[in-house]
């Protein structure tokens, strides 16, 4: 059973690092127009385009609309402003690599991937920026809430009292398995929980403190 994701970064890992890149039908030629402006700083159409296309390619079952991908993409340029500020946050090569291939794998060929990035105006080079700041982001979340997210054992019971068994009993005929052989997978669930619980309010605060024009 896997933790809800959070809803503009699907996710506290690259896994759910690439769910914010989202394709469909992908235009022959991209007019950069502005979608939205977010305190003084713009996203643009194309930002949005590749964000749809690399998530299609990932994920064809699960496309998120235009309006989400254009959500999760004001979420990221309201926490990057937010944390100018920030204690600094390293990003390892080999964490960019590997958030890189990620991307890519889904893709027939190195060519295919370059073709798409073409299609958008953006070079290999800036599209490593653009994954060194998502993956930025997340570090950054992770540092400033994690630390103080706790799970309770009655809140360990009750998952698994109410969602984790009833779960089970819905996918499979086999025997569940005891509380203490899930404990630590459950603990996860909570804790991921939890941590898009507090970012989702203060993403709120953000929103609220923030000029955002379309």
């Amino acid at each position: 059973m896997k933790a809800p994701l959070l809803w503009f970064f699907e996710a506290v890992s690259i896994s759910m690092l690439l769910a914010w890149l989202v394709l469909g039908q992908v235009p022959a030629e991209v007019v950069d127009r502005i979608a939205a402006i977010v305190n003084e700083e713009i996203i643009t159409e194309s930002d949005v385009g590749l964000a749809m296309a690399l998530d299609a390619q990932r994920s064809p079952d699960t496309v998120a609309s235009r309006p989400e991908v254009l959500k999760r993409l004001i979420a990221e340029r309201l926490i990057v402003q937010e944390s100018k500020n920030a204690p600094p946050v390293t990003i390892s090569q080999e964490a960019l690599a590997d958030a890189l291939q990620k991307v890519q794998e889904p893709f027939p060929s190195t060519a295919a991937f370059d073709r798409l990035l073409r299609r958008y105006g953006i070079t290999r080079a800036e599209f490593q920026q653009q994954i060194r700041k998502k993956l930025w982001v997340l570090k950054l979340i992770d540092q400033r809430f994690r630390p103080f997210i706790m799970v309770t054992a009655d809140e360990i019971q009750e998952y698994y009292d109410k969602e984790f068994r009833t779960e089970m009993r819905r996918r499979t005929s086999a025997r569940i398995p005891e509380l203490a052989a899930v404990r630590d997978q459950i603990e996860a669930i909570l804790t991921e929980r939890k941590l898009n619980q507090e970012t989702e309010r203060w993403m709120d605060d953000l929103r609220k403190s923030a000029v955002i024009r379309f």
